[in-house]
């Protein structure tokens, strides 16, 4: 059996187009061997299972013939930020600045945008938007609930000048497309706020005409500390919590959740907990909060 010549070492552990392989002696055989993957025409990479995000962006940017900025669902999923299951579909999201044609790919969404440099960064090899810049390109996609989470995420992480940094990018925006929704958005980004289903959740609370709740404070016993809720009535002595799914099969944090409450109801607080069915079908839930905080 003949020997499989080994790859040049500038060609391994990256993604590489073929042309390049080719002008360093690699034979249109030895690219076709079973040791390499194709995850785009014109591209070859060391086959390996199971690549992670950022490796098959990095396959994309190399089949590219053009610089391209990865933005949106792309950019979003790189910097960890929440997004809805739907997303999943998206494939890639790329960009382009004029006069640059937008990339025409299958299962790549190509756009041509203005995008400033103080705008872009890096992630390992990847050229991809900030977060701040992601969460204005996110308005074609999500919903204003879902659109405040990903704010709220944003600015958690930035601290304190976070709100300022996105009023920045907005500023920046050549198109004003989505701007009156992003503006109204911003009013409502918290960066107290700790998950997308608690940003949902205040957000429903508000467009009911509720008051508006503390985000995440503290509940102490004189100086003891009791517990960090996740929306505080302080005047009405009135806790909401948003329970996942871990909530209810993790038994150590079922066994906590238990203790928790009956502290919190023993210093005279009541506590409505929210799931999920309450998020998708939230009249009931406002009824019975308004019913409580009239009480």
């Amino acid at each position: 059996m003949t020997r499989r010549n080994d790859l040049p070492e500038e060609l391994t552990a990256r993604p590489f187009r073929v042309e390049e392989a080719r002008a360093l002696g690699l034979s249109r055989k030895r690219l076709q061997a079973s040791d390499l993957a194709s995850p785009f025409w014109g591209v070859r990479r060391e086959a390996a299972p199971d690549l992670d995000y950022a490796a098959r962006c990095s396959d994309l940017i190399a089949a590219l013939d053009r610089p391209a900025i990865l933005s949106g669902v792309s950019a979003a999923r790189l910097h960890g930020l929440p997004l809805p299951r739907r997303c999943d579909d998206v494939g890639f999201e790329v960009a382009v600045r004029p006069p640059a044609r937008a990339v025409r790919r299958p299962g790549v969404t190509g756009r041509r945008l203005a995008i400033a440099d103080i705008d872009v960064m890096t992630h390992g090899s990847l050229v991809l938007t900030t977060p701040a810049r992601t969460w204005c390109d996110l308005a074609t996609r999500l919903t204003f609930h879902e659109l405040v989470a990903v704010g709220d995420e944003v600015t958690r992480r930035a601290g304190d000048a976070a709100g300022e940094s996105l009023r920045a990018v907005l500023s920046r925006l050549v198109s004003p497309r989505h701007s009156t929704k992003l503006r109204l958005a911003l009013d409502f980004v918290d960066p107290r706020a700790e998950s997308p289903k608690e940003s949902e959740l205040r957000m429903i609370l508000h467009e009911a005409g509720l008051p508006t709740p503390e985000v995440n404070p503290s509940i102490y016993d004189g100086t003891r500390f009791v517990a960090r809720v996740d929306l505080l009535f302080r005047d009405e002595r009135v806790v909401v919590e948003y329970q996942g799914d871990q909530h209810r099969t993790d038994r150590t944090q079922w066994r906590r959740d238990i203790t928790r409450r009956a502290e919190l109801e023993s210093l005279g607080y009541t506590v409505i907990e929210v799931t999920q069915a309450d998020l998708i079908r939230p009249s009931a839930l406002i009824t019975r909060i308004r019913r409580v905080l009239a009480s």
